[in-house]
């Protein structure tokens, strides 16, 4: 409540400022600061005379952090965290909506945030664990809308939607470009580096090629204990992007490939600190790679009276890993116990395990016999290999048919299909090992797990559209909904589901002067549910040993769950546009939120449907052209979630969510300035010095509340040297200056993943 006040006090203040500080400036400075246009509701629009939450990162401010990923730039969107396991993969919460469900291999509940490539919707499908990062060379803008898109895109998102814009072919000239930058990493043996080039070829005077690539290999950080082994933790990624377009009269079309590869070793790795060494009983160390291939046609037809843009786009994505769990690792064995006799579960993870109301003695298919292979310390010792093999093909089609921008009444009516086939794949080896030697023969053939198989196969067709009323010069009325009508079904159950969503959104927006927006906005957004594969599979490993299922299967589905968005938000500027301040106020109402819990009957995770959520916050946004040379940025966000209602039967277990728990993955607070400061030398080259320091609160992994990531504090720098033509540029850069242990993300079970320590480096760049 005392967020909101405050934000009606600061709106009501800066009502009564703008005009005042706008008359003062004299205008001689009129045309310095940078005009940043969005395409978000499919016209081109002011950033800040759009009457939505948006964040855009321009090129230029990609260039100024010399962000590679947006993973380099999340810290400076208010409202937006990003989470995740390995390099490259992200999970994004907005405004405190993220993914609160979601295992690795199986039961994925899809993600809350709706990811595009250009026109091309690449949210995951295989668990919101998996949604790209993606490369931001040769990016023409990051667009970050704040609450439910599902009224303009085509790919309906509760939280919202981050858009990764390209640069597309230009057939007026000529141009190219490359960037290249070595870097050395505290804690690591080897150097980092990446290389990224585009190419722009006119094919006459209406067709166009463009093609980027990039390449980098990242140094491991974890020391290895296995001896002439690696550092874990290291990376290799690469892509390409190649679009090819023509320009007619009245239309254009755009055929486009995108390709990446990226292999991680020790991306599942358990350790108290990046310090740490990694105990490991085989010097195959843990793996996965990870491809995506995207094929895309965009048409975009001018009749007159509208506008027709159509995208149509495949995809084919895989995820395959290898992961061990060894003696070593404590956190494992705790739940992944296979001792001997009843005797030895009193010491054993079992008992652990068991505290929480599970009885070993039901778990037939997790331990072995008397007498097992035992450690010079009495101790029983296992490991455990567990394959993963995840891939998703999608075709999907969207149509907008969009009125011209300059009339009273302008609408926006669009359509979308989806035929997607995703398929998660898990199987573990389970095996016995006296002492540190691999022995094949020892293993338990009840511990020899089948695969755990998943395919999901998803038909959405949903029709979506705004209309929107000038009711005078300056107030503005827009009115939305989205029916869907989806679809699902299962290959190892026989019952799918069907889901038929509406989704209405109502914006009101006000412009009593030039220089400043009002806004409020209502709008709903709808998730589907799915199927917790891994249920079935202990069911069926029940019976396959002759017993009766206790109750697996009665978790088997989970529902679709829908949050309600409520915002109150202000765009204003100062001085001639100088200083532009962006702030909005939000409430969330979350129901039949999906959680991520422990099983009550097993040592795994499910997703299961727990009552709601209220999450109430606050964000800002602040950019200041102090002088021609000096730049200020500031960001931030206050947010506050609570758990407010828990499903009938809840059960009583202290894993499972609590009434008055925060929700995952959502920091309370969060706040990012960057200083970018630029000096013209006499011999015509320019020296822009650059500083961006970014704190994010504590942030809680599990819905328990009991796993967190600790509060950090992230400082990078960068000194550019560019020609007097702009054309070459030399950088110092170094990043996470502090060399703080930063956590990124954090299991159930124990796994780590950490953000880089402090790496110093060199870049060189040439643009034509």
């Amino acid at each position: 409540m005392l967020q909101l006040l405050s934000f009606v006090f600061v709106s009501f203040f800066v009502f009564l400022s703008p005009k005042v500080a706008a008359d003062e400036s004299g205008g001689a400075n009129e045309g310095i600061v940078e005009e940043i246009i969005v395409t978000a509701t499919y016209r081109e629009t002011n950033l800040m005379e759009t009457p939505l939450s948006i964040s855009a990162i321009s090129d230029s401010f990609v260039e100024d952090l010399g962000a590679q990923s947006m993973e380099d730039v999340y810290t400076m969107v208010p409202a937006l965290s990003m989470t995740g396991g390995r390099n490259g993969e992200a999970q994004y919460s907005i405004r405190g909506v993220s993914s609160q469900s979601g295992g690795i291999g199986y039961a994925p509940a899809g993600a809350t945030i709706g990811i595009y490539v250009d026109g091309t919707p690449v949210t995951a499908a295989l668990g919101p664990n998996n949604q790209i990062s993606g490369a931001l060379f040769d990016i023409d803008r990051v667009e970050v809308l704040k609450g439910p898109q599902g009224t303009l895109f085509g790919e309906g998102s509760q939280g919202g939607t981050i858009r990764m814009i390209y640069n597309q072919p230009d057939s007026t000239g000529f141009d190219m470009a490359f960037n290249a930058n070595m870097a050395k990493m505290a804690e690591a043996d080897d150097m980092s580096n990446r290389f990224d080039g585009m190419v722009n070829i006119p094919l006459g005077e209406s067709m166009a090629l463009r093609v980027t690539g990039w390449k980098s290999e990242t140094a491991g950080y974890i020391d290895n204990e296995v001896p002439d082994e690696p550092d874990f933790n290291d990376a290799l990624s690469s892509g390409v992007r190649a679009a090819l377009r023509f320009d007619g009269d009245s239309y254009n079309i755009t055929g486009s490939i995108y390709h990446s590869e990226q292999e991680t070793k020790g991306g599942v790795a358990t350790y108290a600190a990046y310090k740490s060494n990694y105990n490991r009983l085989t010097g195959l160390p843990p793996r996965s790679e990870d491809t995506l291939d995207i094929y895309s046609l965009s048409m975009e037809f001018d009749f007159g009276w509208a506008t027709l843009q159509t995208q149509t786009s495949y995809q084919d994505r895989e995820i395959t890993g290898l992961y061990e769990a060894t003696a070593d690792n404590a956190a494992l064995l705790d739940i992944y116990y296979l001792g001997g006799t009843a005797a030895d579960l009193a010491g054993s993870g079992c008992a652990a395990v068991g505290a929480f109301g599970i009885d070993c003695a039901t778990w037939p298919g997790f331990f072995g016999a008397a007498g097992v292979p035992t450690t010079a310390d009495g101790k029983n010792i296992q490991a455990i290999s567990s394959v993963l093999d995840n891939w998703t093909e999608r075709w999907s089609q969207e149509i907008r048919l969009i009125s011209p921008a300059d009339q009273q009444v302008r609408w926006t009516l669009g359509a979308f299909w989806k035929d997607s086939k995703d398929h998660t794949g898990n199987t573990q080896t389970a095996g016995y090992f006296p002492g540190r030697a691999y022995a094949a023969a020892l293993m338990d053939p009840l511990l020899d797990v089948p695969a755990n198989v998943h395919t999901d196969y998803i038909e959405e067709t949903a029709i979506f559209g705004e209309v929107s009323y000038d009711l005078t010069d300056n107030l503005e009325l827009t009115a939305g909904v989205r029916v869907s009508d989806l679809k699902q079904s299962f290959t190892n159950t026989t019952q799918g589901t069907d889901d038929t969503p509406v989704s209405p959104k109502l914006v009101l927006s006000w412009r009593p002067q030039d220089s400043m927006l009002v806004y409020a906005s209502y709008a709903t957004g709808f998730r589907p549910g799915n199927v917790n594969n891994n249920m079935e599979f202990y069911a069926l490993q029940y019976e396959g040993l002759g017993l009766e299922d206790p109750g697996f299967r009665n978790d088997l589905y989970f529902e679709g769950d829908e949050v309600s968005s409520y915002e109150l938000g202000m765009k204003v500027g100062f001085l001639d546009d100088r200083i532009s301040l962006s702030y909005a106020g939000y409430f969330v109402d979350w129901e039949d939120m999906l959680v991520y819990e422990i099983h009550p009957l097993s040592p795994d995770t499910y997703n299961n449907n727990s009552g709601g959520a209220e999450i109430t916050g606050v964000e800002l946004e602040l950019n200041a052209f102090v002088t021609d040379n000096f730049v200020i940025r500031l960001a931030g966000d206050l947010t506050s979630s609570e758990v407010t209602e828990t499903a009938p039967g809840e059960r009583v277990d202290p894993r499972v969510v609590q009434l008055g728990n925060e929700l995952r993955f959502a920091p309370k607070n969060s706040v990012s300035l960057s200083l970018d400061y630029s000096m013209p030398m006499d011999s015509g080259w320019t020296v822009d010095f650059h500083l961006d320091n970014a704190w994010v609160s504590k942030q809680y992994v599990d819905a328990a509340n009991t796993i967190t990531i600790p509060s950090y504090d992230k400082m990078n720098a960068r000194v550019t040297m560019r020609s007097d033509a702009e054309s070459w540029r030399f950088a110092l850069f170094a990043t996470n200056l502090n060399n703080d242990e930063i956590l990124r993300s954090k299991d159930q079970v124990g796994t780590l993943f950490w953000h880089s320590p402090r790496q110093v480096g060199l870049e060189i760049g040439y643009d034509l």
